[in-house]
């Protein structure tokens, strides 16, 4: 997929801002903004995501869990703690 010039222009804009506030905060400070920044981009990754695939999210299809799990659990295999 090719991003469109109006979608790099926010993703700019977006860093831009996040470099502007972390760059005004102590090294730890600006860690936990950036890491505060990752976790909250990484939900609406997930959301989107299974939104795309109609509801499932689409590393399911990538990673092929229903194959795995077909292939090689066994209704006599048992989960321990």
């Amino acid at each position: 997929m090719v991003a469109s010039s109006r979608t790099d222009e926010f993703s700019y804009f977006v860093i831009k801002t996040l470099r502007d506030q972390i760059d005004r905060q102590s090294p730890s400070e600006a860690l936990n903004t950036a890491f505060d920044f990752d976790k909250r981009v990484y939900e609406l990754e997930g959301e989107q995501a299974i939104k795309y695939d109609d509801g499932v999210h689409t590393q399911h299809r990538h990673m092929q869990y229903h194959t795995f799990f077909v292939d090689n659990v066994r209704s006599t295999h048992l989960a321990s703690s």
